[in-house]
């Protein structure tokens, strides 16, 4: 009996090791689990800010352009008005010398 009570005590005593270390593994996996989530909400929320970074960059990139193109479209309006007064003026200078060329004939 002495040694059956032995035997028994021993493989409890394994056993009860075994389930500490059992729970010792848990707890360091939930701790694991733990600061992963951590690290990964951190992350999410770098992207999210990066996401917001980015939109904001986007919308003054757009605004800046739609500046320049306005800025191009009246300087090129501005360009046009002017070649079309030099041209008129050039018409009328034109116009002026034949009717010389006409008055002194």
């Amino acid at each position: 009996m002495d040694l059956i009570s032995e035997k028994f005590t021993e493989k409890s005593k394994q056993i009860q090791g075994l389930m500490n270390g059992r729970n010792e593994l848990v707890k360091k996996l939930i701790d694991e689990t733990e600061s992963f989530n951590e690290i990964k909400q951190d992350i999410l929320n770098q992207i999210q800010k990066d996401h917001e970074l980015l939109k904001q960059i986007d919308s003054n990139l757009s605004a800046k352009l739609q500046d320049s193109m306005n800025s191009v479209e009246t300087k090129i309006a501005e360009i046009i008005n002017s070649a079309k007064s030099n041209s008129n003026t050039l018409d009328r200078k034109q116009k002026g010398t034949k009717r010389e060329i006409v008055d002194s004939d």
